[in-house]
């Protein structure tokens, strides 16, 4: 081989070389070229001895927490630590690793003394219409702001009526200072009076067929309703007539307010009309071996006997030979009917004597029931009520009526 084949044989040995030694080396750098993680980490003023903590990183794919606070934490965030007794030296340390290596930093600071604010109402429950005293006091703080109850700007400490109260209020005051700021509530409650009624009916004892006055009247309530013999919602005072009655009614009146619910019942009750009997024997006087038609007719009345010279029992009306007399023959009828509280006169146990008829016609009351009251014979005791007559212990009402 001449020298200069040999030079050139080397030459391109060389560049050969040299180019592939040129490539492997830039191989090589790419493979450790991974960018270093960076972190920013920082504190803000402590509020209420409360820490805000911000970061965020580049290149980091976690990140540890350590000293004042602990545990995995994101690449990026946000936190509030603490609260930190007031015046501790608090540090916070973050380290964030990624494929370049892991970055550490340490942020601190002293805790400020935070506000404190107490709030109480002396009593706490009051009648409606009378007052509470507010007391307060504040550390650490510069201004306290009233709301609810009460507004504008208050002392750090004090004390102050709320003033005549109707209804529950609530009062909060909020003091501001260095270390952030506190608020304290309170709530004063209203009681009020419980509710009171009167409930009547007038009259409370009525004929069949008769009304009654309902009358009523409140205090502390807000609504009425009533159930029994009437219904539905009712102001809480008013007057209403009731229907005819034909039977006994209650009427119950519910009211209800603010401190509670009360409830009356008025009844009315009925009376049922006394009976009424007219017996009558035509011709009152007749010769002996002739005989007297005897008629009577009742109004009230459920039953009639028949004693002395008939017997038996006899409808409500009627009429029936006597038959031919030769001697005086005394009649008599007793018609019972409702007797409550009216008495059934001749008997004061059932029967209703009306007349005693002798043969001359004389109108007489026997032995056992001497009070004539109406043209009717009654027991002892019996007050007599215009045409009725009322039951011992009883009273007359007027217009016919016991009671």
């Amino acid at each position: 081989m001449t020298p200069s084949r040999a030079l050139l044989v080397f030459l391109r040995r060389f560049h050969v070389f040299t180019v592939v030694g040129a490539l492997s080396l830039a191989l090589s750098n790419n493979a450790v070229a991974a960018s270093q993680p960076t972190l920013s980490f920082t504190i803000a003023k402590p509020v209420n001895g409360v820490f805000p903590l911000t970061w965020s990183t580049t290149n980091a794919k976690s990140c540890v927490a350590s000293d004042a606070w602990s545990g995995t934490k994101s690449t990026s965030g946000t936190a509030n630590i603490g609260p930190f007794t007031a015046g501790t030296r608090v540090t916070f340390r973050l380290a964030c690793t990624g494929d370049g290596g892991t970055v550490v930093k340490r942020v601190g600071g002293t805790v400020t003394p935070w506000p404190s604010v107490t709030l109480t109402a002396a009593p706490t429950s009051v009648a409606s219409g009378a007052s509470a005293q507010l007391n307060w006091s504040s550390t650490n703080s510069t201004t306290c702001t009233a709301a609810g109850g009460w507004t504008g700007t208050k002392a750090l400490s004090g004390t102050q009526s709320t003033g005549a109260r109707t209804a529950d209020t609530s009062y909060s005051l909020t003091c501001t200072g260095r270390g952030g700021s506190q608020t304290a509530s309170t709530t004063v409650k209203v009681t009020q009076p419980a509710p009171t009624l009167t409930f009547s009916a007038a009259p409370a004892s009525i004929a069949s067929g008769g009304t009654s006055q309902l009358t009523w009247s409140t205090t502390n309530a807000t609504s009425c309703t009533a159930s029994g013999g009437w219904t539905g919602t009712k102001g809480t005072s008013g007057t209403l007539a009731t229907s005819a009655l034909t039977a006994n009614t209650s009427y119950t009146l519910a009211c209800s307010g603010a401190s509670g619910s009360i409830s009356r019942t008025a009844t009315v009750t009925v009376t049922s009309n006394a009976p009424v009997l007219t017996l009558t024997a035509s011709p009152a006087s007749v010769q002996s071996g002739s005989a007297s038609q005897l008629t009577w007719s009742t109004s009230n009345a459920t039953s009639c006997a028949a004693s002395g010279s008939w017997t038996g029992s006899k409808g409500t009306s009627g009429s029936q030979s006597t038959g031919p007399l030769t001697g005086n023959a005394s009649y008599t009828l007793s018609c019972a009917g409702n007797p409550a509280p009216y008495v059934t006169p001749g008997n004061p146990t059932a029967s209703y004597l009306i007349a005693k008829l002798g043969g001359g016609g004389t109108f007489c009351c026997p032995a056992g029931s001497p009070t004539l009251c109406g043209g009717q014979c009654y027991a002892s005791g019996v007050v007599c009520c215009g045409t009725y007559a009322c039951n011992a212990g009883h009273t007359c009402l007027g217009d016919n009526h016991c009671g």
